[in-house]
């Protein structure tokens, strides 16, 4: 029942019309998908990233031309398969992927295919198939990208002042590997000092040369929920070394890893539910990005 609301409030709290991310630059581990089942991730599989859900499935993500998202899939464990569940789930995944769903598909006939089986041919204008495959140990449902919205080239904004094609950009941004003295998770643990990694990926590498990090904290107390601004500000400056708390950040190309210090209080009387992060950082160029993650805290 609590996994069939949780797609229920994720369905009626997409608009209308809204924007899928099928063929775009835009951002998974910040959708309404990951919010609703806690991404854990990405782990990289060949061309695949895999995040972990919280329904004990995965969903693997594909980049193909200009970092475009290529392919969505869902991985069901073909040692817990459940029909209902596993139907509202491929509706979640069209969401994300057309920000609609677009055929209601039942998925009993994935369960035993072992040749790829066609759910939809062209769903949505952005999608070649919704197609299923099972191998045994896993169900795959798979949106494809249509190769020519794939490729369609890149068009100017409107404006009188369009943003050049190579305009830096976020793409996508999540935390992992939260370190405390004895364990590494993909989490927050209350009340143990811990460092965890911010990751954020950008369009084209282009080096940081100053970080600020501001964090609110979310918490439950009498039954009320809580959302408060935590004071002071952590800086990573570069050339500068960093004190044993401040942010430590480094830099691969267009990846930028932000290692961020915590250490949330066990108060009594209060739940803590996440401490999320406010980034901004400030690029070689002169542009200027922010951020905003939340954290779990357990």
């Amino acid at each position: 029942m609590h996994r069939a609301l949780l797609t229920l409030t994720f369905l009626l709290g997409s608009a209308a019309g809204a924007a899928g991310l099928l063929g775009t630059t835009g951002s998974v581990a910040n959708s309404d998908f990951c919010r609703e089942y806690s991404c854990e991730g990405p782990t990289l599989n060949g061309p695949d990233r895999l995040y972990d859900l919280n329904t004990g499935d995965r969903l693997a993500v594909r980049y193909g031309n200009a970092s475009r998202i290529s392919r969505l899939s869902l991985l069901f464990d073909g040692d817990n398969l459940d029909a209902s569940t596993d139907r509202l789930t491929i509706r979640d995944l069209q969401a994300l992927a057309f920000g609609r769903v677009a055929k209601d598909v039942r998925p009993e006939s994935c369960y035993g295919s072992r040749n790829v089986l066609t759910l939809a041919a062209r769903p949505d204008p952005t999608a070649d198939a919704l197609t299923c495959l099972n191998d045994g140990d896993v169900t795959r449902v798979d949106i494809t990208a249509s190769s020519t919205y794939l490729n369609r080239p890149l068009t100017a904004t409107p404006t009188t002042s369009a943003a050049p094609a190579n305009e830096l950009k976020l793409r996508e941004w999540y935390f992992k590997n939260c370190r405390a003295s004895t364990s590494v998770t993909g989490y927050l643990p209350v009340g143990t000092s811990s460092r965890c990694d911010l990751i954020i990926e950008i369009t084209r590498p282009t080096p940081v040369v100053r970080a600020e990090f501001t964090y609110e904290l979310e918490y439950t107390q009498n039954g009320q929920p809580y959302k408060t601004l935590l004071p002071g500000k952590d800086t990573w400056q570069q050339g500068r070394a960093p004190g044993t708390t401040d942010p430590r950040l480094t830099q691969n190309g267009a990846t930028i890893t932000a290692n961020l210090s915590f250490n949330v209080r066990n108060v009594p009387g209060r739940r803590v539910t996440s401490i999320n992060a406010i980034g901004t950082l400030t690029f070689q160029d002169g542009t200027v990005k922010r951020v905003y993650e939340p954290l779990q805290i357990r």
